[in-house]
């Protein structure tokens, strides 16, 4: 890259993005299947610092509590950016999206992001944060081959 003082023409040019730039949270699922890998488990709405996640937990017909979201949703004017979420969440199925032009000219709509908001792909993913993306899946290959061992 360039050293020393320079100008860039924004937003015809850009500056890369660090990897671990983040701006608000995002609920991965997965490309094949099309699963959603967040549970339901609220462990996000409690390490939250401001508050700003709620989650109400999907039921089936007969009412009894399914492991994934009816409603997953984020006030973005009180998100911190902390990413404490993204840290504490045991299923990998939060992470801090690099978006960051969020500006609107209607002031409510875009204050809360819900559900289908916040969804985006494992290969998005993947393609954002390639080196966090290559941690999990030589995780999820060790995990495999113990499982596969243990057999």
């Amino acid at each position: 890259g360039a050293k020393g003082i320079f100008t860039v023409q924004y937003p015809e040019e850009r500056i890369p993005l660090p990897e671990k730039f983040r701006v608000l949270p995002v609920l991965l699922y997965d490309e094949e299947t099309g699963a959603i890998r967040c549970t339901a488990c609220g462990i996000c709405t409690k390490v939250c610092p401001t508050q700003c996640i709620w989650i109400v937990q999907a039921k089936s017909e007969d009412g009894k509590p399914r492991p994934k979201p009816e409603e997953f949703t984020v006030e973005t004017n009180v998100c911190m950016n902390c990413g404490l979420c993204a840290e504490f969440c045991p299923f990998g199925a939060i992470k801090m999206d690099h978006r960051f032009e969020l500006a609107e000219l209607v002031r409510k709509p875009g204050e809360i992001h819900r559900l289908p908001d916040l969804q985006v792909s494992t290969a998005w993913f993947a393609k954002t944060h390639p080196a966090e993306w290559a941690k999990e899946e030589e995780s999820r290959k060790r995990k495999a081959q113990k499982a596969q061992a243990v057999q």
